[in-house]
């Protein structure tokens, strides 16, 4: 129950005692819950949001996420060029945490499952079997998304099969980060379209943002601009002269709390 998954620290008595910063064990994730809402909020219900209904394309920022120079390709006039479903930052890594669990989950959606995947020149390759005693149920792995930036397309993930993953993948739980957000925005593609899902690098476009102290650039997802791996150090000593396009502009918009933040 949620209770007994948040009642980590074992002084919980009621889900009233809840707060969003309440820490629910979630498979291998000890995670604050309002983390976890976030994970399924993107991958279950942000699809179904009215508030997106009249939009065709989403640009995902995370909150942390900073652009560091300014882009000189836009990565939602390559979508609509290319009819991509996905552009995303990267891929990276499988889930191999109960491999098994999350397979026989994208089955229960798309009637099949993934064994592999990997990349075909600028899109993907995915190989699938449907045979419900496949060996590959229980070996390899599903890749993530880089989730802190990655553009999609609203109508393709709105289509009915891939919102019953949605559905899946969460299952009948609250708060569930079993399986990430990082997930579940690869597998409708990579399921029903991979040569529409890409990555910005395998197509020539370079974002430039730092998330979590790693800059995402054309040489190195690891590698930093100028040393600079802390934003506000970089705005204040080098935004002027490297990204003159928004220096001095952004101020008046960016709050924390009620209180301005100098930048």
């Amino acid at each position: 129950t949620l209770l007994q998954r948040c009642n980590t620290s074992g002084t919980l008595n009621s889900l009233d005692e809840l707060q969003w910063n309440s820490r629910c064990r979630d498979g291998r994730f000890v995670m604050p819950i309002a983390y976890n809402w976030m994970a399924e909020f993107r991958s279950k219900w942000i699809w179904r949001r009215p508030e997106l209904k009249p939009y065709k394309y989403m640009m995902w920022f995370d909150a942390d996420s900073f652009s560091m120079l300014a882009w000189r390709e836009d990565p939602i006039e390559y979508m609509i060029k290319n009819k991509l479903a996905l552009l995303m930052g990267a891929v990276f890594g499988s889930q191999t945490h109960s491999r098994t669990g999350v397979k026989l989950r994208i089955r229960e959606a798309y009637g099949t499952t993934m064994c592999s995947m990997e990349h075909a020149g600028t899109r993907f390759r995915v190989e699938t079997d449907s045979n419900s005693s496949s060996p590959c149920l229980h070996t390899g792995g599903v890749p993530h998304a880089h989730g802190f930036f990655h553009v999609t397309d609203l109508d393709f993930y709105r289509l009915p099969v891939n919102l019953k993953w949605g559905d899946a993948v969460i299952g009948d739980g609250k708060y569930q980060r079993i399986w990430d957000d990082q997930l579940a925005v690869v597998v409708p593609p990579a399921m029903l379209a991979p040569h529409r899902m890409a990555t910005v690098f395998s197509v020539g476009i370079c974002p430039y943002m730092l998330h979590n102290l790693i800059v995402m650039d054309m040489t190195n997802a690891r590698s930093a601009i100028n040393g600079y791996r802390a934003y506000k150090s970089y705005w204040r000593n080098k935004a002027e002269k490297f990204f003159p396009e928004a220096f001095g502009k952004c101020a008046p918009f960016i709050k924390k709390g009620h209180r301005r933040m100098r930048m």
